[in-house]
């Protein structure tokens, strides 16, 4: 599996006329490159992981090629089956777990110390997404974010509340939205927050689930959002 080598400027950031400190854009050792601002992505060698590796699913066989992370870290992603390409393409090796960084905030995640989250900068009004399709899912973290953008555009709250800026700025490019956050916000979601997303969505859903997105598999994701 590919691993990150540089950052380099993003040419789409800098069309619209942000990355000034020209480092939006990850360059990996497949040749492709991704933003973490902005989504822009490049094609590298299609054959890379099977010139490099027959067999991505043993974290232990990649470690070579994932030795930036710490062998806890790619555990840690593994349970909740992540790819070796998202790991590569969203998070960067801290000593003690990983980093996922924007243009406006780091949040690391320490697998030992306390507090086990940690967020410099403002997330509020920059809370993370993942475009894929019309329909947009709300949820509380990174990893959920990225196994729902799998399927569906998703954004993570992260400490941040529902706010009504974040809605009307969802509403402008998604038709539908799915709630699926802590199972004790179910009853306000369905009180407070529905009735509100029902004015500006043409469709709203909240899911009801005792674990969170990132611990459901890909078909028990789709089944929770289906119908939609």
């Amino acid at each position: 599996m590919s691993h990150f080598l540089y950052n380099e400027s993003c040419p789409r950031c800098r069309k619209n006329g942000s990355d000034r400190q020209g480092d939006n854009l990850a360059v990996y050792s497949d040749g492709h490159k991704y933003c973490f601002k902005c989504n822009y992505f490049k094609e590298g060698d299609k054959l890379y992981v099977l010139r490099t590796n027959s067999d991505n699913r043993n974290v232990k066989k990649d470690f070579k090629t994932l030795n930036e992370f710490s062998l806890d870290a790619l555990n840690w992603f593994k349970k909740y089956e992540l790819t070796n390409d998202e790991i590569y393409a969203y998070f960067l090796p801290v000593r003690e777990g990983w980093c996922f960084k924007t243009d406006n905030f780091n949040l690391i995640r320490d697998l030992y110390a306390k507090p086990k989250v940690r967020i410099t900068g403002d997330v509020v009004g920059n809370e993370p997404l993942l475009h894929k399709n019309n329909t947009l899912v709300l949820v509380e973290d990174v990893v959920s974010m990225i196994k729902v953008s799998r399927h569906f555009s998703s954004c993570a709250l992260l400490k941040a509340t529902i706010h009504d800026k974040l809605l009307i700025r969802l509403a402008k490019d998604y038709d539908n939205l799915v709630l699926w956050l802590d199972p004790d916000m179910y009853m306000r979601m369905v009180d407070r927050l529905k009735p509100k997303c029902d004015l500006l969505f043409k469709k709203v859903k909240v899911v009801l689930s005792e674990k969170d997105p990132k611990e459901h598999n890909d078909i028990e994701i789709l089944k929770y959002i289906d119908n939609i």
